[in-house]
């Protein structure tokens, strides 16, 4: 397959485009950082210095997309070229050890919070309304961790899109939103069937539902939601800010649905692929038997352009959701 390649990267008030020599970017979800490094010959001005605006579009002559928008992190001079990185506002979220109470709101909504203090921008949020009676953002973890952590208990999974905006999403459930096709994209492809390991279950501790005030009140006992009792194969995991039945349910689905995708994991070559981003669902079609096409959950992404070529790797865990519980969950849907 020939593609006509085109980048255009942005650091300062400048524009790179046959310029950039070599170029690598990684994504991922959060609390990881998105960042990109581009390497430009010495010859070529860079006055870019970090904290200036920076940005990545890139075309494979058949999509073009944004891929990253975030600041330059450092620029590094030396004889024969200038390497200049950037990250996106994983970063800020990352530098972040807030110190903040939150009471009555949903995940999202403490999302939204934690991003403003980070001073990073709140895009699209598609979590569960069910609310936590209360959630302390102390300083042992960063913002980037709280974000990652508050999406699993509004039962999803969080990242940060192309144009520098914090998402937050449901875990994403079938169909794919995107097809591949082996012999057309595909370069190279290993899927594989693993133990998912323990099934690590949130537990919550209050004493009232939702809304009651009594749910602020510690109990003796544990609300499990109904999971099974700890065993060689599950492992209830305290959660302080979990103290109903409703945010106890949520986060432990997602957990559940997370613990289950683990179970297959993917790891595969392509053509350059500027729109493909993690968190993204996405099949892949005419493989050879014996091998899954999936749906497959996308957790990592790597471009890598250098003048032999341009590819992209990803790594991906089941799509297929649900796990050890889903079908417990599934019957005690009624009853919480």
């Amino acid at each position: 397959m020939s593609l006509t390649l085109a980048v255009n990267a942005r650091f300062g008030n400048k524009r790179y485009e046959s310029h950039v020599g070599a170029l690598s970017v990684d994504l991922g979800l959060l609390p990881g950082v998105n960042s990109l490094t581009a390497r430009l010959p010495r010859a070529v001005p860079v006055d870019a210095a970090p904290g200036d605006p920076a940005d990545l579009t890139l075309d494979n002559g058949e999509e073009e997309a944004l891929v990253l928008t975030g600041l330059t992190r450092s620029v590094a001079r030396g004889l024969a070229e200038t390497q200049v990185a950037a990250v996106d506002a994983g970063a800020a979220l990352a530098a972040v050890r807030p110190a903040t109470s939150y009471g009555a709101q949903s995940a999202g909504d403490i999302i939204r919070g934690l991003s403003g203090e980070a001073g990073a921008r709140m895009g699209r949020s598609t979590l569960g309304s069910q609310r936590l009676e209360s959630y302390v953002a102390t300083q042992g973890r960063n913002g980037a961790e709280h974000v990652a952590r508050l999406a699993l208990y509004g039962g999803g999974i969080a990242m940060v899109d192309a144009d520098g905006s914090l998402a937050a999403i449901a875990y994403p459930e079938p169909p794919a939103s995107r097809a591949l096709r082996y012999g057309r994209e595909i370069l190279a492809y290993g899927a594989a069937d693993t133990a998912s390991g323990i099934a690590l279950v949130p537990v919550g501790s209050g004493t009232g539902p939702s809304g009651d005030p009594r749910a602020l009140v510690l109990s003796t006992e544990a609300i499990s939601g109904g999971a099974p009792e700890p065993s060689a194969t599950v492992r209830w995991r305290p959660e302080a800010a979990l103290r109903s039945q409703g945010a106890q349910r949520a986060a432990a689905q997602a957990a559940d649905s997370a613990h289950g995708a683990n179970g297959q994991r993917l790891t595969a070559a392509c053509w350059l692929l500027p729109a493909l981003r993690p968190g993204e669902l996405v099949e892949v079609q005419d493989l050879p038997d014996g091998l899954s096409g999936g749906p497959w959950l996308v957790t990592h992404v790597q471009h890598r352009l250098d003048p032999t070529g341009a590819t992209t790797r990803f790594d991906a865990v089941s799509g297929q959701g649900g796990g050890l519980l889903s079908g417990l969950f599934g019957a005690l849907g009624g009853l919480l």
